[in-house]
């Protein structure tokens, strides 16, 4: 059939016919598409675990979201994305966008993932709970990340999800806050970062009704000269 003789067919159509025709081709589009994955299930965390198996658990939840390399362009809920960036909230805040994390099952982004591991390791009163960020650059370019810092028996570790494998989690490892830092500071100078400024906030309350705001930020840290190692490995932001 030649294609004037298709317009023709089509300008032809009754508005019954034409809803018909628009109803099949949507059920071939549906058909096309695969089975939704499943969405990622919060992991049961008895009480009698370790630490350490906590947070290998809690990351491996957290890391099977996905990290989101298209940000906003993926369709976020508007709202929970605005309500995201709210971040001067109570716990109670944080376990509500946590929730609506789990029910969208989107990839995520690094604060994203905080969210997450405050919401799953609430109420392990042996475990503390601080915000860590970093600003770095390369190539001209600043980047900004965040990562749940965790002690527990004396020992630091942390949980989140970065473009990097190693600007994620870290296991309970570390004798002191520092040591983490520097280990941090490591993994971006390995994919060519300096770090400019560490940020790290206070303790995170247990209490999941909490409205007190969270302390994202309490001591700003300007420690890290740039190093000669930059240039090449792309971007780390969160």
């Amino acid at each position: 059939m030649e294609e004037s003789d298709e317009v023709q067919r089509l300008a032809s159509l009754s508005q019954k016919e034409i809803d018909a025709e628009v109803q099949r081709l949507l059920g071939c589009d549906l058909k096309a598409l695969r089975a939704a994955p499943p969405l990622p299930e919060a992991p049961l965390l008895p009480t009698e675990w370790t630490a350490a198996q906590v947070l290998r658990k809690t990351q491996a939840f957290v890391s099977s979201f996905g990290y989101d390399h298209v940000g906003e362009q993926y369709g976020l809920s508007v709202q929970r994305a605005v309500l995201c960036k709210k971040r001067d909230r109570g716990l109670a805040h944080v376990t509500h966008i946590a929730k609506e994390l789990c029910r969208e099952g989107l990839p995520i982004r690094c604060v994203d993932a905080v969210f997450l591991a405050i919401y799953l390791t609430t109420g392990r009163q042996g475990m503390q709970r601080f915000p860590l960020s970093f600003r770095t650059r390369q190539n001209g370019k600043s980047f900004a990340h965040i990562v749940m810092a965790v002690k527990a028996n004396e020992l630091w570790g942390s949980l989140g999800i970065s473009r990097r494998r190693t600007l994620g989690f870290k296991p309970l490892r570390f004798a002191k806050l520092s040591h983490l830092v520097a280990e941090f500071r490591r993994s971006y100078e390995d994919i060519g970062h300096s770090v400019e400024k560490v940020i790290v906030g206070l303790p995170v309350s247990h209490d999941i009704f909490s409205k007190a705001p969270v302390q994202w930020r309490a001591l700003r840290l300007n420690t890290f000269p740039r190093t000669a190692k930059q240039g090449g490995a792309g971007g780390a932001g969160g």
